[in-house]
């Protein structure tokens, strides 16, 4: 019995020498030193893609698939190529080709389909001279497919917008027509059955600033846009827009200003034809 006693009385009741603080405090344990622990990088390499290339376009598709569209190779030169991304897998694999080579260009997915939109391309005259141009096209690409088809026009031709959508509409803001930067958020509805004309699409508001090469990003039933390149700098800003109620509304801005670093010696390029 008085074992039991013994085993079940406070330490500092057995004359072990600590006193009743000690059990509100560690003031007086010992010290182990620190702890040993392993910090996980927030970045990892993953498989590099086929081929360098900048000014492309990327799209999440059915939870498993990036697809890396167009874009610029070493040469400054626009590519049709398209490259596909199994994230389960961590590789890469031939995709299906762009009917035209698109850099510069807008994309989003909506269900199982892939929009694009506008771009920078090269074409060629009567006499085989060739030029960069900005695209007026919409293009699609059904998963259940195996091409992607031209489905009309865009309201003007534009490099450098921006592309979101709902299962009800795509939604079309901003961007660069070789002379001017635009404003304007341009609504289309889905699905789309026929050949788009530029009647069809409609402007039902406009960007507090007119700028090219941003970001714009749905969530819920608001689209976030930040950054940009308003013709003379780089944007700072950040605004949401509302679908459902079509109100604005400015956040706070970012702590660097950005949109694409050569924006503004590219566009003076593209005026003056160097990029031919």
């Amino acid at each position: 019995m008085l074992v039991a006693i013994l085993l079940t009385m406070p330490s500092w009741l057995r004359g072990g020498g600590a006193t009743p603080t000690d059990l509100l405090t560690d003031a007086d344990s010992p010290t182990l030193g620190q702890p040993s622990i392993d910090i996980m990088p927030r970045w990892t390499s993953q498989t590099p893609l086929p081929t360098a290339r900048s000014r492309l376009a990327l799209a999440h598709v059915s939870e498993s698939w990036l697809f890396a569209i167009g874009g610029e190779d070493s040469t400054g030169s626009p590519v049709a190529r398209v490259d596909v991304y199994d994230l389960a897998c961590n590789e890469w694999q031939d995709g299906p080709t762009l009917p035209l080579a698109l850099a510069n260009l807008a994309t989003t997915v909506t269900g199982d389909q892939i929009y694009v939109a506008g771009g920078t391309t090269i074409s060629t005259n009567d006499a085989a001279e060739t030029a960069s141009t900005i695209s007026a096209a919409l293009l699609r690409y059904d998963l259940a497919e195996t091409a992607w088809e031209v489905i009309g026009d865009l309201p003007v031709p534009l490099a450098g917008a921006s592309l979101v959508s709902t299962p009800d509409a795509l939604y079309l803001l901003g961007g660069w027509d070789g002379e001017s930067m635009h404003a304007e958020v341009w609504q289309i509805a889905l699905p789309i059955r026929e050949t788009v004309t530029v009647a069809d699409w409609q402007v039902i508001d406009q960007m507090k600033t007119a700028h090219a090469f941003g970001g714009a990003v749905l969530r819920g039933n608001e689209i976030y846009v930040a950054g940009g390149y308003d013709g003379r700098r780089e944007l700072d800003t950040a605004q949401r827009y509302n679908i459902d109620t079509g109100r604005w509304e400015s956040l706070p801005s970012m702590a660097t200003a950005r949109g694409h670093s050569t924006t503004r010696r590219r566009i003076g390029d593209f005026r003056r034809g160097r990029l031919a």
